[in-house]
């Protein structure tokens, strides 16, 4: 039985050897970084996006964002997540104080 401890010792102290090891070799070279290369996005509307659009919305904004309030997508309090506390979605509406309609592509 002693020798059952030691063995498991002797791989435990090995296990923990070279994983200090390995965060002395992560935090001497670090982990690598590469160049992001910005990229110039442009959105053209057209009639045939606006017309997704109208698609999509309420397939995928609608359950977060959509208020049956004001029935726009002006964002609304996210009950579904009691446990978290009072969220509140945003508004995507092309208001350009409370929405997003100074955003740019």
């Amino acid at each position: 039985m002693k020798k059952f401890f030691k063995t498991l010792l002797i791989l435990l102290g090995t296990v923990i050897v070279l994983a200090g090891l390995l965060a002395a070799f992560i935090s001497f070279w670090s982990i690598p970084s590469f160049p992001v290369e910005k990229k110039e996005i442009t959105v053209t509307l057209t009639p045939a996006r606006v017309e997704q659009e109208t698609k999509l919305a309420p397939m995928i904004c609608k359950n977060c964002h959509y208020n049956s309030e004001t029935k726009k997508f002006t964002g609304r309090e996210m009950t579904e997540a009691p446990q978290f506390g009072k969220i509140y979605s945003w508004n995507i509406t092309h208001d350009s104080v409370a929405g997003i309609g100074k955003w740019t592509d």
